[in-house]
């Protein structure tokens, strides 16, 4: 993937985040604290992600990350999808009242965890340069 669509698609979590963000706190009326529980989480991360994601695709546009630079990018991409099939996942099966949303959710998670990994292996393998 190529920096610009990297770089959108982590500037349109950051606008999604805050959009949906409005949206629980004042047009979505839940009575269950379990959903509102999960909301609040998969709201965290998607804010904290797109925060994330946009500063690891700054430092792949500035070449921070040699030799190891389309493993960086990729490690975005995996990243990237992780938060979405985690969040999003929540917020369909909250949304929709339908449990088997969140069948999907552990792909998510194991996804950060492998990117998270993979950013790791990075750092380690690179030359930075800061």
């Amino acid at each position: 993937m190529t920096f610009k669509i990297l770089f959108t698609i982590s500037c349109l979590l950051g606008l999604t985040s805050v959009g949906l963000g409005a949206y629980f706190a004042h047009g979505l009326h839940l009575e269950d604290p379990k959903y509102i529980s999960m909301l609040d989480k998969a709201l965290s991360y998607h804010q904290l992600y797109a925060v994330l994601l946009i500063a690891l695709c700054l430092a792949l546009k500035a070449g921070l990350f040699t030799p190891v630079s389309t493993l960086f990018g990729l490690t975005i991409a995996v990243l990237m999808l992780g938060v979405m099939i985690f969040s999003f996942s929540i917020y369909g099966g909250v949304l929709m009242n339908n449990a088997s949303f969140f069948k999907i959710t552990p792909i998510g998670g194991t996804s950060l965890m492998i990117g998270w990994a993979l950013l790791i292996y990075c750092g380690l393998s690179s030359v930075i340069k800061i």
